[in-house]
């Protein structure tokens, strides 16, 4: 699928966003039940601390791919917000094990 750039800087701030707002324990759920990792292990915990780290990704290759000035605006407030989730996540892996 081939999506705009700034459709995904959209849906990485969205979902970035969220996190910065508290859906760890969603995402965690979504691990859990997905069972394609046991979540008890360590690799259950680092696919959950990985989800922003992705998402941040995301919105960085794509703010530098595109040429709309809202785009970027928005891209660098995911990616700054990205990186504030990545360590809320390590908080939250932190203070849950």
């Amino acid at each position: 699928m081939n999506f705009t750039a700034e459709s995904r800087i959209i849906a990485s701030f969205t979902f970035i966003a969220f996190l910065v707002l508290g859906a760890w324990t969603g995402v965690e759920a979504l691990i859990y039940r997905s069972r394609i990792v046991p979540f008890e292990s360590v690799g259950g915990r680092v696919l959950l601390l990985l989800v922003p780290v992705v998402a941040t990704a995301v919105a960085f290759q794509a703010t530098r791919s595109t040429e709309v000035s809202w785009a970027k605006s928005l891209g660098g407030a995911a990616v700054l917000l990205g990186l504030l989730s990545t360590m809320a996540g390590l908080v939250y892996l932190v203070t849950n094990v």
